[in-house]
């Protein structure tokens, strides 16, 4: 998580300060390494069920592996003003990357923190 988002709802509101308008797909240095990524290149993150393009950032926070992509992203703002604007879209949808036809025993909802995915480079940063 980072400290100036929460959810999609903060993205809404006037009055938040956004340090960073977009989510990325972060991964360890080994890891973009070996698939020569560097920090700003977009990419294709896949699984079984869909794909987004979102950008790379580095972090030896990440585990080997793994890549982590902040939730709460990619919703379409809409202007509470005037409803002919097109709406605003801040950051990527990482949902669409989630199986929802398989659901957690317990909670009832699709498991949203263990979906395998592939990371390719779609463009350099």
């Amino acid at each position: 998580r980072t400290l100036n988002m929460m959810n999609s709802w903060q993205m809404e509101l006037d009055n938040t300060q956004k340090r960073e308008l977009e989510n990325f797909c972060e991964l360890h240095p080994t890891d973009a390494a070996a698939l020569d990524i560097v920090d700003g290149d977009v990419l294709m993150v896949s699984s079984t069920v869909g794909e987004i393009t979102i950008k790379a950032k580095l972090s030896e926070k990440v585990a080997i592996g793994k890549v982590v992509i902040q939730h709460g992203w990619g919703s379409r703002v809409f202007s509470p003003h005037d409803p002919s604007e097109e709406p605003e879209q801040y950051g990527v949808n990482r949902n669409i990357l989630v199986d929802n036809t398989v659901m957690d025993p317990f909670s009832g909802t699709p498991n949203l923190n263990t979906t395998r995915v592939k990371v390719e480079k779609l463009k350099a940063a």
